[in-house]
């Protein structure tokens, strides 16, 4: 059967990293802006590949679909009182190395996950904590969504 026509592909792939030993390699793969990422006590890396899910035309649902799963793993998190969070800024190919991923594999993103504390704003340099501290507004219904009548 094509891949295209097969369901309940369940595509995403999670790496949960707790060792200790393992986190301080890991962290050497951030960005600088997420050096408070070191506080964490486990990070998930998220990967899938586009030829695990569907492709219709230009739709590649992968990314789509790992993200659904990314979404309600937070909201699952945050039952216990976790605190789970999503970065972008880490090298790749660093990262997939460490974890001896596939190299045609799409690291998603990765996902800090700890206790809520206070103290981590501290961390953050000055202008990051400033944009914390000053974060705008979540936006309203109205300007996120388009009502067709």
């Amino acid at each position: 059967m094509p891949r295209a026509l097969l369901h309940n592909n369940q595509l995403w792939r999670f790496a949960f990293i707790r060792s200790r030993e393992k986190l301080e390699r890991i962290y050497n793969a951030l960005s600088p802006g997420n050096n408070w990422a070191r506080s964490s006590s486990l990070i998930i890396a998220v990967y899938s590949k586009r030829e695990y899910d569907c492709i219709i035309r230009d739709r590649e649902y992968y990314l789509f679909d790992t993200g659904i799963a990314v979404g309600f793993m937070i909201l699952r998190a945050a039952e216990p009182g976790l605190v789970a969070h999503i970065i972008a800024g880490y090298n790749s190919e660093m990262i997939k190395k460490e974890l001896n991923l596939l190299e045609d594999v799409n690291l998603i993103v990765l996902i800090i996950m700890g206790r809520h504390s206070e103290r981590l704003i501290e961390k953050l340099p000055p202008p990051q904590r400033e944009r914390e501290e000053r974060r705008p507004p979540r936006k309203s219904f109205n300007e996120i969504a388009k009502i067709i009548k």
